[in-house]
């Protein structure tokens, strides 16, 4: 009985409640039941997938461990609960940001499930649901996405529009056209999510704070950075309320929002907001994690914004410190680091050293976005402007001709970056004039 309470409470967002009842529970178990029966450990691991959505990952890790190592012992390699347990350790590997390490193990645990449960079975749509998102966390929106609509195919099979499962995999779909740019498919799916979500959860659960984060940043992409703040004012005081502001979903709320700041050119705001979310994430990681490095990167981009240039120097190199050593999955975010200071070493005039940094950022870039992503078109842009800088006219003109296409179907003709674009096709012009 106490454990269906806690299982009820973990549904309803109040984890500190369930975590609570969960560890009376295990001791009540390992007194009557030892700690080898099998309703301790799946006990064990309900209070480690509790931990997990509490971000106290430190505390979760080793009751996971136990978990998986016992349910090996107990119920074999092929069994379901070790099934749970391997599923719920790929979650946490992704979830710490160590990517690489869980999708190494989602084949299996996808495959296991397929075994276990068959083809068209929820326990493999819920496998697939956690492979894609740790694919959209490396980038891999491709992948990503072709993982999530078979999930999504399979809960929708089974279940009403209404149900958690069917939002969760609609919202998860969102996130990856959001961010593969997109966003008119996007768009209707993000707000049919926030809307059911509402009818299922209520106003101030963790779920909203999500939908409404994800919402933001889809109108963010698109660059309406108004709208995208007023929403992550919204998701900010629901987590604030629901996870609490020690929480590392709080902290990814102060970071956005200071992305969206930085587009209203609210510049003191935006770097509040960031410091703020480095606190946070430095409390919940640690100071060297991929987190906390991408912070620096946006302090960088915020003190670019006002012509702090030697601030921004120091940011992003800071953030390019941090970065060192940390999984391969991470070049995704140094890519946009490389691209900040190389676009402050060519403002400070050190063209060189900038082309040299901005080459660097591509190449990365280049192995995780699909060729025809906008963000690609940018750094070509600013590659070119470097190269330009030198004099270096013929490679200018190529990469201009790559990168404007690219731009103008995701940004539109009126988006900022065409602006560049259009000065350095007027300075290409002038120098064939001369010649």
């Amino acid at each position: 009985m106490m454990v269906a309470i806690a299982e009820v409470y973990q549904n309803l967002g109040l984890y500190q409640r369930a975590d609570g009842l969960l560890q009376n529970a295990l001791e009540i178990q390992s007194k009557r039941l030892g700690t080898r029966s099998r309703e301790y450990l799946k006990t064990l691991l309900q209070l480690g997938l509790v931990r997990m959505n509490e971000g106290r990952y430190e505390e979760a890790r080793p009751l996971l461990r136990n978990g998986l190592d016992t349910a090996r012992e107990v119920g074999g390699a092929e069994s379901a609960i070790y099934a749970n347990a391997l599923l719920l350790s790929a979650r946490l590997d992704g979830l710490e940001l160590r990517v690489d390490d869980a999708i190494r193990i989602y084949p299996e645990c996808v495959e296991l499930h397929r075994k276990l449960y068959g083809e068209d079975s929820l326990e493999l749509a819920l496998a697939l649901n956690d492979y894609g998102l740790a694919l959209y966390e490396k980038k891999d929106y491709k992948g990503a996405e072709k993982i999530q609509r078979q999930a999504l195919a399979l809960r929708q099979a089974r279940l009403d529009l209404y149900h958690p499962d069917v939002s969760e995999s609609l919202n998860n779909l969102a996130i990856v056209l959001t961010d593969s740019g997109q966003f008119s498919e996007a768009e209707p799916i993000a707000l049919q999510v926030l809307e059911v979500d509402r009818k299922i959860y209520g106003e101030r659960h963790p779920y909203i704070g999500t939908d409404l984060n994800n919402l933001a940043m889809l109108y963010q992409f698109r660059g309406d950075f108004a709208k995208a703040e007023s929403i992550h004012r919204e998701a900010l005081a629901v987590r604030a309320e629901a996870v609490g502001q020690q929480h590392p979903e709080y902290g990814i709320s102060l970071s956005n929002i200071s992305k969206a700041q930085l587009g209203l050119k609210k510049f003191a705001e935006a770097e509040q907001s960031q410091r703020a979310a480095i606190v946070v994430f430095e409390k919940v990681y640690g100071p060297r994690n991929p987190r906390v490095a991408a912070s620096y990167n946006m302090l960088g981009s915020i003190y670019a914004s006002q012509e702090r240039l030697g601030d921004a120097r120091r940011a992003f190199e800071e953030a390019l410190r941090l970065y060192e050593g940390m999984q391969q999955h991470h070049t995704t975010t140094k890519a946009e680091t490389l691209l900040g200071l190389g676009r402050v070493r060519l403002r400070q005039g050190e063209a060189a050293v900038a082309e040299a940094l901005l080459r660097q950022a591509l190449e990365l870039a280049s192995g995780y976005l699909d060729e025809g992503h906008w963000r690609l078109g940018w750094m070509k842009t600013v590659l070119a402007d470097a190269l330009a800088r030198q004099g270096k006219w013929g490679d200018t003109k190529a990469l201009v001709a790559e990168a404007e296409p690219l731009l103008i179907k995701v940004r539109g003709e009126d988006g900022v970056e065409l602006r560049t674009i259009r000065r350095l096709k007027a300075e290409i012009a002038a120098a064939d004039f001369r010649r």
